[in-house]
């Protein structure tokens, strides 16, 4: 296992027998922050949205997941596929691949027998299909995506449909992921983690319970065929940097963590520049952002202010985007 010390730090390689492999996309194969962050500034512009608002909690998060908060008149899969099919045709040159990819998915699909691997997104098929041909990156055979489960991560729903659709049993399999919400999501599933320090610190995707934790898919090799099936891995866990993201040298992104107090700072000036309006108009409860998917303000905020006016906050509120 790696230390989480700050500064450089390292642990001997190791071995390691999987039935087969599950991979996140975006952070893990590849770096699609900058075009992301286009897509959304364009999305905003059209709905009236402030797209910097959007990108506080969107990373990591299914499309139509945002969309049920900002524009919930949007939030239908034939939007969601049709905007995310565009992504990798106008900005495709804003993507690049993590490095170590191209190898170790090439490696799975070119030995004998191929290694069952499968990739598990919160992308849509249009987006994951699309980024996979335009970087000329090899493709598996399975694909788990958005629309294809009822919860995003870290519900584990994506990653036990992953092991169903390679007809392993998840304790076999490896999952390769970047974010503490995908890590959590495969360890619910039953998988072995291998969390890639790319968007988030080492110490982040440690302590969401990835297994081994490494700066790069460089440091995942395949090693040979597994005696009854499956691949031996070398491990060599290392990592750099404390600091996320270096995702690649034009990579400019903020780290997850930072994003997310900027949200909970923006949540709290929108409620108490509002207070009065809050405690004296039942009709502002609906516009009020659905906690849980704000990931920020605590409930129990919301209904101490609440109460004063005796009424509850409904879960299923939404923030219009002028209280911001």
């Amino acid at each position: 296992m790696v230390s989480t010390n700050e500064g450089s730090y390292t642990a001997p390689a190791e071995e390691v027998s999987f039935a087969g492999l599950l991979f996140d996309l975006d952070g893990t194969i590849i770096d699609s922050t900058d075009a992301v962050v286009k897509h959304w500034h364009q999305i905003g512009e059209e709905i009236g949205v402030d797209p910097n608002v959007i990108l506080q909690t969107s990373h990591g998060r299914r499309s139509i997941d945002v969309l049920k908060i900002i524009s919930p008149e949007k939030a239908n899969w034939e939007y969601v596929c049709e905007v995310e099919g565009q992504i990798p045709t106008r900005y495709g040159a804003d993507a690049t691949e993590i490095l170590g990819a191209r190898a170790l998915c090439d490696s799975l699909s070119t030995t004998t027998p191929p290694v069952p691997w499968a990739i598990v997104t919160s992308g849509t098929a249009p987006l994951a299909n699309g980024w996979l041909r335009i970087l000329k990156l090899p493709a598996p055979e399975h694909f788990v995506t958005a629309e294809s489960v009822a919860n995003g991560k870290p519900d584990p729903q994506g990653y036990v449909m992953g092991a169903e659709s390679l007809k392993l049993d998840p304790k076999g399999l490896l999952v390769l992921e970047d974010s503490p919400a995908g890590i959590k999501a495969g360890k619910a599933a039953g998988c072995r983690v291998l969390g890639v320090a790319t968007t988030h610190t080492a110490k982040e995707v440690k302590e969401a319970g990835a297994d081994w934790v490494v700066e790069d898919l460089r440091s995942v090799v395949v090693a040979r065929v597994g005696e009854k099936g499956g691949v031996v891995l070398k491990i060599s866990c290392g990592v750099n940097k404390n600091i996320a993201p270096t995702l690649a040298p034009q990579t400019r992104t903020t780290p997850l963590h930072t994003r997310l107090i900027r949200a909970k700072q923006l949540a709290y000036k929108a409620v108490i520049r509002n207070i009065g309006n809050i405690l004296k108009d039942a009709s502002l409860e609906q516009p009020l952002l659905r906690i849980s998917a704000f990931e920020g303000v605590p409930l129990l905020f919301f209904q101490m202010l609440l109460t004063a006016r005796k009424s509850v906050l409904p879960l299923n509120a939404r923030l219009r985007p002028e209280v911001l």
